[in-house]
């Protein structure tokens, strides 16, 4: 398992995942793993930029379990990088169904409180 918080991305052989495609600085980006286990990534350079489901970036950006980081038409697979589980991996929260209502235990409350009001009502007129 692979403990790293941080990887960089660029074309020189220096960097921890090595890109050569077009438009790749030789420092092109960073890739960082907070103690929460969220991803953020940024560039290193000004003249850098990065693509995050179809939209280019170029500053500081946090990455959502769903989308998809592209670096030179290349797409990078950062939760592997992180040993983070892919989107067919993290379960799906479906939600509950609810309960269904119970009609007559309603009408038997409308009832009670209908009668209530007009008892109410009835002691209100005597009363004056």
């Amino acid at each position: 398992m692979n403990n790293k918080s941080y990887f960089s991305v660029g074309s020189a052989p220096q960097n921890d995942l090595h890109l050569t495609a077009d438009g790749v600085q030789p420092f092109h980006l960073i890739l960082l793993l907070d103690e929460h286990s969220e991803v953020f990534v940024s560039t290193v350079n000004a003249a850098a930029s990065f693509t995050v489901d179809q939209k280019s970036h170029s500053t500081l950006l946090q990455l959502e379990p769903m989308n998809e980081l592209s670096v030179g038409g290349q797409i990078i697979d950062w939760r592997r990088l992180f040993n983070l589980p892919t989107m067919s991996e993290v379960p799906q929260n479906e939600p509950s169904p609810t309960p269904p209502i119970k009609k007559k235990a309603l009408n038997i409350q409308l009832l009670l409180i209908y009668s209530l009001v007009i008892a109410l009502l009835l002691l209100l007129a005597f009363y004056i």
